[in-house]
């Protein structure tokens, strides 16, 4: 048996499951910031399709946020606010062992990215 990827409802499921293993590895082993940034990644990106699935609008396999951003922004205005930083790059950049800036290398950014991940949740919620 497959799940429904067409019923936003299992998308948001999926997502609260990342940004809670975040919340988990984050109050367990803060120093795995790299792990952290990916699941709340994933997150986003999952509530960010969350809502485009809940208005029948397609979009390609991507991982970028932004992209996704700008198609969710293109039915509601309030997806304009959110500024992603480099959330994007933990989806594939950071699982490889290549340069990052001194703040993402040492997981400065993470609590901001827990309250984007948030606010996209919240934002999604609210329109579907």
């Amino acid at each position: 048996m497959t799940a429904d990827t067409t019923d936003p409802k299992i998308w948001i499921e999926r997502a609260d499951e990342d940004f809670r293993a975040a919340c988990v590895i984050a109050e367990q082993k803060k120093e795995l910031w790299s792990q952290i940034g990916f699941l709340l990644q994933q997150a986003a990106e999952k509530y960010l399709k969350a809502f485009l699935i809940s208005k029948q609008i397609r979009f390609p396999k991507t991982h970028n946020l932004e992209y996704l951003q700008d198609l969710c922004t293109d039915i509601e205005q309030e997806f304009n606010n959110i500024d992603f930083g480099n959330l994007t790059s933990y989806a594939v950049d950071f699982r490889y062992p290549i340069m990052f800036s001194a703040n993402e290398k040492k997981g400065q950014n993470i609590e901001q990215y827990f309250e984007i991940v948030t606010k996209v949740k919240n934002i999604v919620i609210s329109h579907i």
